[in-house]
């Protein structure tokens, strides 16, 4: 993957591009939301994207357009550990989890996560050992039993077969194939995690079986307030769900689509080899719940995780002045 940056390095590359792209110093919301979001993708070009993309820079460009001052982070009194569940939480070498600046930022979190695989489950018990972590060897669907396709690079391990007349189409996905299949009894959110406890952050990433989980979770559903969930906008694995399906369910439930992070486009197999993404093939997609429905400890929470995981000071306002 070209681009990559060692973590070690990441605050001084961002520094560097706050100096070249934006002509000043990083504040510690944007250092801090586009040092995370360059380890979790490893690409230093995801933050030139990010920062090209900002008001700020286009303001840079054309010096009529009024910009408004770095906010300085709100004052928040937060009285509980923030609450994650984590559907599909293996620990990649390559990237953190989408919530670790939280612990960052000095927050306490109480995770709770599913992964099925037992290598990385034990994998991730032991890096994480002294953190408030539970970790359950569940298959997180909609109680039915399926087949497991257990892949060459686990990671893309689903409930899916791989979908091969899109899948060969690709330089990046035409080599992933199925080492083996085992049979596998899926489970529901809400038959594991039955009692009221407020669920700060959602987080799924299993492999086009988003919505089967999703629907298997309707009354956890109910005392969440921020969902980050892989999405696909094309059928790599035969029959999963797309990115319209989900953001429908999620809108009827009382989410808003708030973006996209990470997005990835691939590049097509041709003759000559040149390889461009040209098409979007999934991101993660971000969905917050309207906030009039939260009480005041979840919604403060939601506007630090506004903040602090995605970088959205204005979100992070609305959400407490509102």
């Amino acid at each position: 993957m070209s681009g990559i940056v060692e973590p070690s390095s990441a605050t001084a590359a961002v520094v560097r591009l706050y100096r070249l792209l934006l002509d000043r110093e990083p504040d510690d919301a944007g250092l801090s939301y586009h040092v995370g979001l360059l380890e979790r993708s490893g690409d230093i070009l995801d933050v030139v994207t990010a920062l090209t993309a900002s008001s700020e820079f286009s303001a840079r460009r054309n010096p009529e357009a009024m910009v408004s001052a770095p906010q300085p982070e709100p004052t928040v009194t937060i009285d509980r550990a923030i609450t994650v569940v984590d559907v599909g939480a293996q620990r990649l070498s390559d990237q953190p989890h989408a919530y670790t600046v939280l612990e960052t930022a000095g927050f306490d979190l109480k995770v709770i996560g599913f992964e099925p695989l037992s290598e990385r489950l034990e994998d991730r018990s032991k890096a994480e050992a002294d953190s408030s972590l539970r970790l359950l060897p569940y298959f997180i669907g909609d109680g039915s039993k399926q087949t497991f396709h257990i892949n060459n690079y686990d990671a893309t391990s689903s409930l899916l077969p791989f979908n091969r007349n899109l899948t060969d189409a690709f330089v990046e996905l035409k080599d992933l194939h199925t080492v083996r299949t085992e049979m596998a009894a899926t489970r529901r959110i809400d038959d594991v995690l039955s009692d009221s406890e407020p669920v700060d952050f959602l987080k799924l990433d299993i492999q086009g079986f988003e919505l089967k989980a999703l629907q298997g979770a309707e009354t956890l559903l109910q005392r969440t307030a921020v969902i980050h969930c892989e999405v696909s906008f094309a059928e790599i694995y035969e029959g999963q769900c797309l990115f319209s399906e989900i953001e429908t369910f999620l809108r009827a439930r009382g989410f808003n689509f708030i973006d996209f992070m990470h997005a990835h486009r691939g590049g097509y197999v041709v003759p000559s080899g040149t390889v461009i993404g040209d098409r979007l093939l999934w991101a993660d997609a971000v969905f917050f719940r309207h906030p009039e429905t939260l009480d005041a400890a979840s919604r403060s929470i939601q506007a630090m995780i506004a903040w602090h995981v995605y970088g959205k000071p204005g979100l992070a306002e609305r959400l407490l002045t509102t």
